[in-house]
């Protein structure tokens, strides 16, 4: 955060496949409702992850939905969005960032689901 030049962030997990539009849309989002996280949905490519699906629905995707809980791999904000020097200081002090996060921004889920690839073996998973 003390090296981005721009008052828009975006927090990501760099490990997950990105469409093209996908920082677009995120805009746009931003632009419609506010700070917004997606809300995951882990799609499985092996048969223990498709078994686990409805498990991994209800425990993250619904909780995250409905609270308009922080997924750390989407968000988007801006620094006016937060008290940046007080979460700065006490963030080089934790252990969750995106679980911090949520104790100074409150977030919109903006309907965005982001469908996760999970399981089996892809070289975009990094």
């Amino acid at each position: 955060m003390e090296a981005a030049r721009h008052n828009r962030l975006v927090w990501m997990d760099d490990n997950f496949h990105h469409p093209p539009d996908w920082l677009a849309t995120l805009n746009a989002a931003y632009e419609e409702y506010g700070p917004v996280s997606e809300v995951p949905y882990f799609v499985g490519r092996d048969l223990l992850s498709v078994v686990l699906e409805p498990l991994y629905a209800s425990a993250d995707s619904l909780g995250i939905y409905l609270g308009n809980q922080i997924w750390g791999g989407t968000i988007i904000f801006e620094r006016d969005d937060i008290d940046e020097a007080a979460f700065l200081d006490e963030l080089r002090r934790t252990i969750s960032d995106d679980g911090f996060l949520m104790e100074y921004l409150q977030v919109a889920t903006g309907g965005r689901t982001w469908i996760v690839p999970i399981g089996g073996n892809d070289p975009r998973d990094g």
